[in-house]
Parts: structure tokens; sequence; C-alpha cells
């Protein structure tokens, strides 16, 4: 994939966020998703690009869903890491037209596609997390962070390409 050099590694799809994300997407079982979808379905339409998506609260981010056979619930320890996921993935989506990803022993393979203002919010929140941390990640996390931050960086300079 094209995004191998930061899903799996430091930057992000390492998370227990990353793999309730990969659960939301099996779980679904769609080959299409757009982002204004995902970000309504963690519940955090109303949040994202008004205010930091510090664990708080004020902030709930988790997927709820009522499927056929059975009822997924999943709170995400940490906001913006859903945001970063999210990020890498649209960038896998736009350079390859699709995401194949092995999760919990399936391949799951979808492509996720955005209008300009939300891929805009997306980068705008990653931005706003690599110059403010402390708003967006605990303090016991910020070493891990700081790992990340490079690689944020990338994907959010990738990404304004397709602005």
């Amino acid at each position: 994939m094209y995004i191998d050099k930061w899903w799996g590694n430091t930057t992000c799809g390492d998370t227990d966020d990353s793999m309730l994300l990969m659960d939301y997407f099996e779980m679904k079982n769609k080959e299409q998703f757009t982002l204004k979808e995902i970000i309504h379905d963690a519940q955090l339409d109303n949040v994202l690009g008004k205010k930091p998506l510090y664990v708080s609260e004020e902030i709930e981010c988790f997927f709820w869903m009522d499927g056929d056979e059975d009822k997924f619930h999943a709170d995400f320890q940490i906001p913006v890491n859903l945001i970063i996921d999210l990020s890498a993935l649209l960038l896998q989506s736009f350079v390859e037209g699709f995401i194949a990803i092995e999760h919990m022993g399936k391949k799951v393979k979808f492509s996720i596609s955005t209008e300009k203002e939300e891929l805009k919010l997306i980068i705008d929140e990653l931005e706003n997390a690599v110059q403010k941390p402390g708003l967006y990640y605990p303090d016991f996390l910020q070493d891990e962070f700081a790992e990340m931050k490079d690689g944020i960086i990338e994907i959010c300079n990738e990404l304004k390409a397709y602005c």
C-alpha cells in the first residue's frame, strides 16, 4: 500500500482505536464510504473543526451500529487517532483508488471519498494537533505523539494536493 511507511508504524494504524476503526469497516461490509458518513457515525460531525478532539466528557467519539446480527458499540480512547487513521486511509484511497488491509485474518477492501471542505477540516484538525498536542493528547501520551508528529505532517502535506 502507498501508506505502508506510516500505517502500522508509529504514525497510524497501530492503536486500539485503529482496530476499532477497522472493525467498523468490516462490520459495515461496504466497498464505498464517504468521509462525511464515517465522521457522522463516529459522532464527531458536531465537533470536528469546532473544538480540539481532546479526550473529555464533552467529546464522545464512538460508533454505534445496529446491524442485522450484532450491535456494535466502540468508544475511541483518543478521538484524534481516528482522524489520523482516516487521513492516511483517505490518502491511500486517493492515490490507489482503494484500501486493502488485512484485519483479524480477513482482508478488508474499500474506498473513501470526500468533499474538499471535509478534507480541509481533517487537515486543519491534524495541523492543530501538531501545533498544540496538549489539547489532543493526555500528558502521559505526549512522547508517543511526538513520535507520530513527522508522519502526520507528511500525510497532511500530501493530502493538500487533493484540496
